[in-house]
């Protein structure tokens, strides 16, 4: 299913996917109609997205290296857009509303990245991306290679 089209298909739709999560909460919390806030607030989220590869779903075991880098995005995000208030780059609105817009953009991209591992780490397991593979050894002949194809 993803063997060829995932880098070129489901990494930028995966990448295109949180920022319109981002941007449609931004939306939902602020409703500002100026656009500039917008294009501000997407580049912030490309810049540490693109450095920690967020949106790269990493083949590990551990469900804590395959959040990772979605956890250092979005620390650096989060740092980002408290400079971009300090700045007066954004608009100052409440705090509060500040506070529940990252609070939960910081759990929809945790439990969106988590099932998202979950989902290739189980497509994974059941060795459904994997083309072709040769078995190497001392005693692999040709009759094994045909018994292997057949």
């Amino acid at each position: 299913m993803f063997e060829a089209r995932y880098n070129r298909i489901v990494l930028p739709f995966i990448f295109l996917f949180d920022l319109g999560i981002l941007l449609a909460l931004y939306f939902f919390f602020f409703s500002l109609r100026e656009s500039h806030f917008y294009l501000l607030l997407a580049i912030l989220w490309a810049v540490p997205s693109l450095f920690y590869k967020s949106y790269h779903v990493p083949r590990t075991y551990s469900t804590v290296s395959g959040i990772r880098p979605m956890l250092n995005s979005l620390s650096l995000f989060i740092l980002l857009y408290y400079f971009g208030i300090l700045l007066r780059l954004f608009p100052i609105v409440s705090p509060s509303y500040q506070l529940y817009f990252l609070v939960s953009i910081t759990f929809i991209f945790f439990f969106t990245t988590l099932s998202r591992y979950l989902f290739f780490y189980q497509y994974r397991l059941k060795g459904k991306n994997i083309r072709r593979a040769a078995l190497l050894g001392r005693d692999f002949s040709a009759d094994s290679h045909q018994k292997l194809n057949s």
